[in-house]
Parts: C-alpha cells; sequence; structure tokens
C-alpha cells in the first residue's frame, strides 16, 4: 500500500469510460459485527496477509484479533490487556503492538499461530498505528504539547524500532504533530516526510511529500499558487511530471498506479519504475453521486475499487482495470457513522469496514 523531469503529457489520449457505475443496481452485502464496540482511533488498522486479514478489536480491556480468511474461516483469538495500538502484516504473518503498563509489547505472530512478545518502552502517551517493513515494526509516542498561558511544553516524540530480538528507541526531538509511521519492504516514513533505515535506524529527508499510501513523493509546491499539474518521484532523484493533481497513488512490483486529476476528469496512469509512462485509462464518472464527486479508494491487481456517496452513503464499484468498466452491482454501505470506509483488497476478494451507532464496527467481504 517513484525520467527525466519534464516528461508531461502523461494523461494525454486517456481511453474513454463513459459508464455511470451508478446507474448499475445495489448488491446484497453480507455484513458482520466485531465483538464489543470501538476503543480509539478510526480508521482501525486491518491487517492483510498472504490468505485473509487480521481485523482487531477491544472488548472489556481486552485485546483481540479476528482473523477473516480467504477461504471463509471465522477465528477469534485473545492477544493482551491494554490499549490498541495497531495491526500489520510482517513476512511471516502479523504483529499487533497494544499499549499498557509504562511500555509497548509488540506481539509477532507467525502463520502456525506461534506469538513472540516482545517489550519496548513507551514514554509518553502511544499514538495510534504501527508500520511494518516485513521484519521490523514502527511505533510512535509523544510527550507535551499540553495549551497553558504561562511556558506552554512543546510536543516532543519518540519512536520505538522493534523487532524479533529486541527493540531500539529513535529520539525525534520537538515535532509540530504526533508522528506517523508508514513502511513498506523498502524502510519506513515518517509523517511522510522522513525516511528512516529499519537495519541501522538513520533517517533522512524524502524527496518530497508522500502521496496517501505509496512509495510515491510529490515535489514541494511553492505556498500560494495553484498548480495544475504534479511532478513526482518513486523515491529516487528521477522525476515526472503529470499533466494533473496526483490525487491517489499506490505501488507494485511493476511501477506505481496514479489517479490523475484534471479539468477533464480523472484517468489512472501506470508508469514504470523507471517512470516511463502508459497508456493512461479515463476513469468513470458520475451524474447521480453526492456533487458529481468520485475517486479511487484503491487498486489491486486487475481491479481498481472506485468510490463515490449517494445521499451521504458510502458507495463504490468494482471496475476491470483494462476496461474501467463495472463488474457487477455496486456495494452501498448504509447506517455508517464513520466519515471514512476502511477498503482493502484481497487476493479474491475486497473487505469493506465501517462503524455504526455506539461504536459497533462492521465489515463485509466481496468477492471480485
Amino acid at each position: 500500500m517513484a525520467v527525466v523531469a519534464g516528461c508531461a503529457g502523461a494523461t494525454g489520449g486517456a481511453t474513454s469510460s463513459t459508464e455511470d457505475p451508478l446507474t448499475r443496481p445495489e448488491v446484497s452485502l453480507a455484513a458482520e459485527t466485531l465483538p464489543g464496540a470501538l476503543d480509539g482511533a478510526w480508521p482501525l488498522q486491518i491487517a492483510r496477509g498472504d490468505d485473509g486479514w487480521l481485523v482487531p478489536f477491544s472488548d472489556g480491556g481486552a485485546v483481540s484479533v479476528r482473523r477473516v480468511g480467504d477461504d471463509g474461516a471465522r477465528d477469534d483469538r485473545f492477544v493482551d490487556r491494554g490499549t490498541l495500538v495497531g495491526t500489520v502484516a510482517t513476512s511471516d504473518g502479523f504483529a499487533l503492538v497494544v499499549a499498557g503498563g509504562g511500555e509497548f509489547r509488540a506481539h509477532f505472530v507467525a502463520r502456525d499461530g506461534s506469538d513472540t512478545v516482545v517489550h519496548a518502552p513507551l514514554e509518553g502517551n502511544a499514538v495510534p498505528g504501527i508500520a511494518s517493513d516485513g521484519e521490523r515494526l514502527l511505533v510512535a509516542a509523544t510527550t507535551g504539547g499540553e495549551i497553558a498561558i504561562e511556558e506552554p511544553r512543546p510536543l516532543t516524540a519518540t519512536m520505538a524500532l522493534i523487532a524479533r530480538d529486541g527493540a531500539r528507541v529513535v529520539e525525534l526531538g520537538t515535532v509540530a504533530t504526533a508522528p506517523t509511521p508508514w513502511g513498506d519492504r523498502d524502510g519506513f516514513i515518517v509523517s511522510s516526510r522522513l525516511l528512516l533505515d529499519g537495519s541501522s535506524g538513520a533517517m533522512s529527508l524524502a524527496p518530497g511529500r508522500q502521496v496517501r499510501d505509496a512509495r510515491v513523493f510529490r515535489m514541494p509546491i511553492a505556498a500560494g499558487t495553484q498548480p495544475t499539474t504534479d511532478t513526482i518521484s518513486l523515491g529516487d532523484d528521477h522525476w515526472l511530471t503529470v499533466d494533473g493533481l496526483v490525487g491517489w497513488a499506490g505501488r507494485d512490483d511493476d511501477g506505481a498506479r496514479l489517479e490523475v486529476v484534471t479539468p477533464a476528469g480523472r484517468s489512472l496512469v501506470e508508469v514504470g519504475d523507471d517512470l516511463t509512462p502508459r497508456t493512461p485509462r479515463a476513469l468513470p464518472s458520475t451524474t447521480r453521486g453526492d456533487g458529481a464527486q468520485s475517486w479511487v479508494a484503491a487498486a489491486s491487481g486487475a481491479h481498481v475499487v472506485w468510490a463515490a456517496t449517494a445521499q451521504n452513503d458510502p458507495v463504490f464499484a468494482i471496475l476491470d482495470a483494462s476496461a474501467m468498466q463495472p463488474e457487477s452491482g455496486i456495494v452501498r454501505i448504509r447506517n455508517a457513522t464513520s466519515r471514512t470506509t476502511i477498503v482493502s483488497p484481497g487476493a479474491s476478494s475486497v473487505l469493506f469496514a465501517w462503524t455504526e451507532g455506539d461504536g459497533v464496527v462492521r465489515y463485509a467481504v466481496f468477492p471480485w
């Protein structure tokens, strides 16, 4: 979940996609409910593994996880007592971090179900969310930041870099806001701007600001300007200028996918690892959705999850990535109270999760 600069025109010649997905009928959705109620920040971190998802939940102070398998299996497991920090996939299973008693407790759960617990110091207040590079975890904590008339305390932050064989603390010092960790197999990104090497703990500035949840970076935009193009990098010194603004980005082994927004509409632009653009494909638009707005929620393999709202209900369509046409009817989530819906693609299906009244967490797996 980035040859040379100046290659403008990357969105030119996009093939058209004319069908409004909201003209399709609504399909039934078999929703399930997690035990307990939401206890902490939304959205939850739902981890996607090789053969299913790990969905965390808290019930009466007990932190547990539900394995939602691609084969239809459901398995609930108690993990720890404390405050859930987050859940993430690793190279050999899943990991979950709980805060409590002045420490982080990282649970590395292997595919065979064995659980290795690693303790790390917690200095201050745990920040919701964890990241992984496949082998290690990164979590954050803050102290200070209280508002006071006289001598307000500055907000300071630390990061804990946790592996199966131990943990180390990385000092960030004074920060403007609580740091947010993000990771992939190439390392960690902190608050969209700092790169952190998991092996050494060394930090450096990213080449630009991270675009959403992908190792794609946007060249800084001068304050006060109203740009109509974006210049992006996949993490090195090479840049590509696209005719439009990048609203969403995703990475895979073959390069990157960019949702490019122009006054004429939205298109999906694929670029290789060398930033060579391929033929863009126009995304569907809607006249039936709220404000006629739509966007890419996720993309995986041959599928794109297109999103909009209709009378404030989240609605989704699964598009064939080659033709950008709906593959079935629309998924409409009714009675949601969360402002955002989690969309987590899998191998043969996609998981949607949301909240309803009184903090009830609901989710559904939709095949594709």
